[in-house]
């Protein structure tokens, strides 16, 4: 089997054509083609990861600021909703499936790894930021 199109490679972020193929080429020969798009770098931009990073420690910090303040509601230090308990167990499927359909839907557009982990992680830290900004607002519950 032969793959006979240019435009079988192409369609990365809106790029008429990612790398450049003779008419025809042996699909064996995938491995030397992948190299080449990854050493060309094809979209990606090269301090995504670190991004990401950062943005995967600010959904950290908050993360345990929100657990932080669902703890000491329980125990009863923190103004929070008698529907908390429940609440923070509905959200997690809801945060997954947001995170997940982000990630495949920047992959179906042709987009790079480091983007679609971008969109992916963008929807988590979308719902740990909403958490930390509605329980600080309450506040202790002895003021």
């Amino acid at each position: 089997m032969l793959i006979s199109r240019k435009s079988d490679f192409s369609m990365l972020d809106g790029e008429e054509e990612c790398i450049s193929l003779t008419d025809t080429c042996d699909p064996d020969d995938l491995t030397s083609l992948c190299s080449d798009v990854l050493v060309r770098g094809v979209g990606m931009d090269p301090l995504s990861f670190m991004r990401i990073g950062f943005e995967a420690a600010r959904i950290g910090l908050e993360a345990q600021a929100v657990i932080s303040m669902r703890v000491a509601g329980m125990m009863g230090l923190w103004d929070v909703s008698p529907l908390e308990s429940l609440q923070m167990v509905q959200e997690k499927p809801v945060a997954v499936a947001a995170a997940a359909e982000a990630a495949a839907f920047a992959l179906l557009r042709g987009q790079t790894a480091d983007r679609a982990i971008s969109a992916s992680i963008t929807q988590i830290g979308n719902h740990t930021s909403a958490n930390m900004t509605r329980l600080s607002r309450r506040g202790p519950s002895w003021l």
